[in-house]
């Protein structure tokens, strides 16, 4: 059904199993509550290295994107008589995904583009990852763009209005119940 790959790590060696389709259905039907049980069970790894992070983090960002879009009528008045696309990336290009603005909505689709409003690649998917993640976006970011680790090619006034958008996405803090 699958390969296993035997590696050596340090002086030991390392037996990985790749997942196999039933634990990628589970995935993609959002049984993700029992996935790290049925994981165990069959003995299979599930580690992700830091590109598939990243990968995960743009298309989260694109589905909140998306979500806010649809809900949030102040990200709704943020997006009045915007049409754009733009696209995050790495500078080698092999993580990459374009966001297209159109209509107060916003869709998200993997891979580049042919010509972005404007683009933001990273050094690397690690980079990128840990500049997405940081607590405060704003210093990491500039950051970046000083030490050459972050390139922005196109409009950056577009840039910065997409900065902007970031505070739209954070999650809602709960209310307190009432009795």
């Amino acid at each position: 059904m699958y390969k296993e790959t035997k590696y050596k790590q340090g002086d030991q060696s390392v037996t990985k199993k790749p997942l196999s389709s039933a634990i990628l259905l589970l995935i993609s039907r959002k049984q993700t509550a029992t996935l790290p049980r049925r994981l165990i069970a069959s003995g299979m790894t599930f580690r992700w290295g830091v590109t598939m992070k990243f990968r995960f983090l743009l298309w989260m960002l694109g589905l909140l994107m998306a979500r806010a879009s649809r809900n949030n009528p102040a990200f709704q008045q943020q997006l009045a008589g915007k049409e754009l696309t733009f696209q995050l990336q790495t500078v080698d290009g092999k993580v990459a995904r374009h966001f297209v603005i159109s209509g107060q909505r916003v869709r998200s689709a993997s891979g580049v583009v042919a010509e972005p409003a404007f683009v933001i690649a990273f050094k690397d998917a690690a980079y990128g990852f840990a500049t997405l993640q940081a607590k405060n976006k704003q210093l990491a970011f500039m950051q970046g763009i000083q030490n050459k680790d972050i390139q922005v090619t196109g409009n950056t006034g577009l840039v910065m209005w997409f900065q902007g958008l970031m505070k739209y996405l954070k999650p809602r803090k709960k209310q307190p119940a009432k009795a």
